[in-house]
């Protein structure tokens, strides 16, 4: 089992700038708050933008700072801290996601934790585990702050209880967009002026079996809570996973260099070739993965030839697409179509 608790000494940069930007929204001293948090630099400075990576210590003592300055804008509910432990006594016996998820929402809606309604439900084939904020005399900005986290909060915890991760298909908030900068915190998209507040993945996840037993639970309760933010994709995902998804997402056609991924995933070309050798693989390897799945999807097609798909993947030539094909399956691509057809 993975110990999410293990934490590399670096998270990304990000992470800082956000707990930063929105103190300095709150109108709180960002000097005063850096050297509270025992940071020489403010990574908020044009100097200091090319910092992918901090210490994890900076986000968890900015956070503990900011709740100190803010008391009503905060990263913590007492009431749900101090409830939390017996939550984790309730989830000792569930034995998948979606079982622990009935407890967490009947257990918050009881106790009234939040004073926000929970539940959950089910959209466009997607599961939704949803609040309402009940607060109606929150600043949009901090409305944004709060839903943000709360949500971030409750995917890492899902997580970890599966041992897993959890891909979101897209968040939900009640908050307009304005000058959002929780993206960092979701790798998704987000959908803001929402009737609630809510995480929706696929309903596949909800019959993961809970890999936590009751040792797991008071280990995390000793621990600071500030833990779940510091659990980043890196932390969860294998790298292999993440380059993939990233490349589906985002790079429907043509692939970019190795050092464009390796500055999104914030971490050197070296640490990333690094990583994926680790996982046994390459990152040619996942382009040729993904061009492989591409061009037989393609290759259904019947008013596309082989110099259209060669093009659209972005091969210079048909003998140049041809010759990969036939390393990558054995065979040329016109005899996997014809075979296709059979």
């Amino acid at each position: 089992m993975t110990d999410f608790y293990l934490l590399e000494d670096e998270i990304a940069t990000d992470y800082i700038k956000h707990v930063l930007q929105l103190a300095e929204q709150q109108g709180l001293n960002i000097d005063t708050l850096l050297e509270q948090a025992g940071m020489n630099i403010n990574p908020l400075e044009p100097e200091h933008q090319h910092l992918t990576k901090m210490p994890a210590r900076y986000y968890e003592k900015l956070c503990r700072c900011v709740q100190h300055k803010l008391s009503e804008f905060s990263f913590r509910d007492t009431r749900f801290t101090d409830s939390f432990e017996i939550l984790c006594h309730t989830l000792e016996s569930a034995s998948t996601l979606r079982e622990a998820i009935k407890r967490i929402v009947k257990y918050i809606n009881l106790m009234h934790i939040h004073d926000q309604p929970m539940r959950s439900y089910e959209r466009d084939g997607y599961f939704c585990f949803s609040y309402v904020n009940v607060q109606t005399n929150w600043s949009n900005l901090k409305a944004l702050a709060l839903e943000a986290h709360i949500l971030f909060f409750w995917h890492r915890f899902f997580n970890w209880l599966i041992d897993d991760y959890i891909t979101l298909q897209h968040v939900g908030m009640t908050a307009t967009q304005g000058e959002d900068n929780s993206k960092p915190l979701f790798n998704c998209a987000i959908e803001y002026d929402h009737h609630d507040n809510h995480i929706a993945f696929d309903r596949s996840y909800l019959d993961k079996t809970i890999s936590r037993t009751g040792r797991d639970y008071q280990d995390l309760l000793n621990r600071s809570e500030y833990n779940f933010f510091l659990i980043t994709d890196s932390h969860i995902m294998p790298v292999a996973k993440q380059v993939q998804m990233m490349l589906d997402r985002q790079y429907p056609n043509q692939f970019p260099s190795l050092d464009l991924i390796a500055e999104q995933l914030h971490m050197s070309v070296s640490s990333l070739r690094r990583r994926l050798k680790r996982e046994n693989t390459s990152y040619q390897g996942i382009k040729d993965r993904l061009y492989k799945q591409r061009a037989i999807a393609l290759l259904q097609r019947d008013d596309m030839t082989i110099s259209d798909i060669a093009e659209q993947l972005g091969f210079n030539d048909s003998s140049c697409f041809q010759r990969a094909f036939k390393r990558w399956t054995g065979e040329t691509p016109g005899n996997y179509r014809l075979r296709l057809k059979n």
